[in-house]
């Protein structure tokens, strides 16, 4: 077999000397990932922000006829090409809600065991490509622990950072759903996820609250060693004002609904255009590779 020479130039010295087996593509793989981190950062010097475009808009908040029209919009955080980004709770956070410094993050939650999110994605045949991959929502815990202690559940931490690789009991959440590789992101509907007020800077235990995104979105890069993205969606108006009157019982319903309405720019109400039932949310997520037991 005649061996193209610009070939030969692109191995290691090692391989064209000894000869050496190239790296086989993933056949079907299936990988679980553990949640890393989940944060909501601050948009940066450019406008670029985490998120994604859920409306399929490009505001510039200019529209005032539509709920959805009057909220300006962001650039991706990672690919500026891409624009229409909807992050309203997002930029609430980090403009309206300063964290205090006992405040715990998502990482807290993880490290004690509180907040536990994995998926599952069977069928890979691509990591830069591939039209049919299956996505599992799921929690994982570590071996022989009490799922009611979560504390005894919490996954094994090098330093400040989540080991790879480490045995867990992956439960799931739901149904596998359909998604695609896209230039090595993986894309697609998730279904409902719950994430931690911890993200809106809640004090305390009210931390660990959950906040149902109930149409949840990932946009990620996908390698066998981690996933890093945007998770994104809604969060209804109702859960918002109920979290609201939980952390301060003092606030006035109807005001505080009507300045969560005032902000919603999702699912847009059909007999009145500038009523929206949700706030969109775009999350920082990272994830590692995880050794299921199952």
């Amino acid at each position: 077999m005649r061996v193209d020479a610009r070939l030969v130039m692109m191995l290691p010295a090692a391989c064209v000397v000894v000869g050496c087996a190239m790296a086989p593509a993933p056949s079907d793989l299936t990988v679980t990932f553990l949640v890393s981190d989940l944060t909501i950062p601050p948009v940066d010097d450019a406008g670029r922000f985490v998120g994604i475009d859920i409306d399929g808009l490009d505001s510039a908040g200019a529209d005032t006829s539509t709920c959805d029209g009057r909220t300006r919009d962001f650039v991706s955080l990672y690919d500026p090409s891409e624009h229409g980004i909807d992050n309203v709770v997002g930029r609430l956070v980090n403009v309206d809600l300063t964290p205090l410094g006992s405040d715990p993050s998502a990482t807290d939650l993880i490290a004690r065991g509180h907040l536990a999110i994995a998926l599952r994605v069977s069928g890979i045949d691509s990591f830069t490509g591939d039209d049919a991959v299956r996505v599992q929502l799921g929690t994982a815990h570590v071996p022989g622990c009490d799922t009611a202690v979560p504390e005894t559940c919490a996954p094994v931490f090098d330093g400040a950072t989540l080991s790879s690789g480490q045995p867990v009991v992956f439960q799931s959440v739901g149904p596998p759903v359909s998604m695609r590789i896209v230039a090595g992101r993986l894309q697609g509907e998730l279904g409902a996820v719950a994430v931690p007020a911890a993200l809106l800077h809640a004090p305390g235990e009210a931390a660990v609250l959950a906040l149902t995104i109930r149409t949840a979105r990932i946009d990620v890069v996908i390698q066998e060693d981690g996933l890093s993205g945007s998770l994104a969606g809604g969060l209804s108006v109702n859960d918002m004002l109920e979290l609201a009157l939980m952390l301060d019982p003092t606030t006035d319903p109807e005001l505080g609904r009507r300045a969560l309405e005032f902000e919603a720019d999702l699912d847009r109400s059909p007999s009145d255009p500038l009523l929206c039932a949700a706030l969109s949310v775009g999350i920082q997520l990272s994830a590692v590779p995880v050794t299921p037991t199952d």
